[in-house]
C-alpha cells in the first residue's frame, strides 16, 4: 500500500544511532499493523529503498505511534516537505531494546534484510 504524508520534525534519535530517518503524520487511512515494513519511499517522482517503521518506539518509552522511513544507501540536503510511503512487506514486529546498542545491531539486521528483499522484489 502507498500512502501520501505530510513530514515533520522529529526527535532526531535515528540520526543519533546512525540511521536517519524522515518523520511523517500518520495518515488517518493506514490499516497496516505495526511494525518494521521494508519499503520505498518517492520523493519528487525518485523512489528510494526503504526501511519504515510504523508504531510505538517502547525503546524511548514513546507509547504513541510514530511513522518514519530510513533511506537505504540515500542522504537528503533537506527534508522534503511530503512525500510517498510504500510499505511491501512486513520484516518483524515492533520490538523493545535495553540498549542503543542493541536497537543499532537490530536496525543495520533490518537495513541488511530489506535490501535482500527489495532487490529480490525488483
Amino acid at each position: 500500500m502507498q500512502y501520501n504524508c505530510k513530514t515533520k520534525k522529529g526527535h532526531g534519535r535515528g540520526a543519533d544511532l546512525g540511521f536517519r530517518t524522515i518523520n511523517c503524520e500518520i495518515p488517518p487511512e493506514i490499516t497496516e499493523d505495526h511494525g518494521i515494513y521494508a519499503g520505498y519511499t518517492h520523493i519528487d517522482q525518485k523512489r528510494y529503498p526503504s526501511a519504515i517503521h510504523f508504531g510505538p518506539i517502547p525503546a524511548f518509552q514513546q507509547i504513541e505511534p510514530s511513522l518514519e522511513a530510513h533511506l537505504i544507501d540515500a542522504t537528503l540536503n533537506t527534508q522534503p516537505a511530503s512525500i510517498q510511503i510504500e510499505l511491501l512487506q512486513k520484516i518483524r514486529p515492533i520490538q523493545d531494546f535495553k540498549t542503543s546498542e542493541e536497537l543499532t545491531a537490530q536496525i543495520s539486521n533490518d537495513v541488511a534484510q530489506i535490501k535482500q528483499i527489495l532487490f529480490f522484489l525488483s
